[in-house]
């Protein structure tokens, strides 16, 4: 019994490289998010919406690669509340947030950072003033 012996854990070590490698090729692969939002921006001063004299060519690279809405409607006229409802799913009343800078973001109200920090994404970047809207 010299010869098989020796053999069994190379084997088994094979096996176990190659089990690992056909399931990390069958999950499924991450995805990129980046959701940029503009405050005091009209649409139709971007090349992405079809303003020829635009010097937007970063912003306008993103819309053709990613994912462009053409229509999208807030739930309030002011920046602060404006970004409460599409990071929290809610509209800004529920969490008391009228106006901007007042009043931060609960540490109850779950943002779209901690729900995609749950789904395997793993970086998160807020705009200089998140008020509360960058926890994870």
């Amino acid at each position: 019994m010299s010869g098989g012996s020796g053999r069994r854990p190379a084997v088994v070590s094979a096996v176990l490289a190659a089990s690992l490698l056909l399931c990390a090729e069958t999950q499924a692969p991450r995805t990129n998010l980046l959701l940029v939002t503009l405050d005091t921006v009209r649409a139709d001063r971007l090349g992405s919406y079809g303003y020829a004299q635009a010097a937007t060519p970063a912003l306008d690279q993103l819309a053709r690669e990613g994912v462009r809405f053409a229509d999208a409607t807030t739930q309030a006229p002011l920046t602060g509340p404006a970004h409460v409802a599409p990071l929290t799913g809610t509209y800004p009343s529920r969490y008391g947030i009228r106006d901007n800078g007042s009043t931060p973001l609960p540490a109850e109200a779950v943002i779209l950072a901690q729900t995609l920090q749950k789904s395997r994404a793993t970086r998160w970047l807020e705009s200089r003033s998140s008020r509360g809207m960058d926890r994870c």
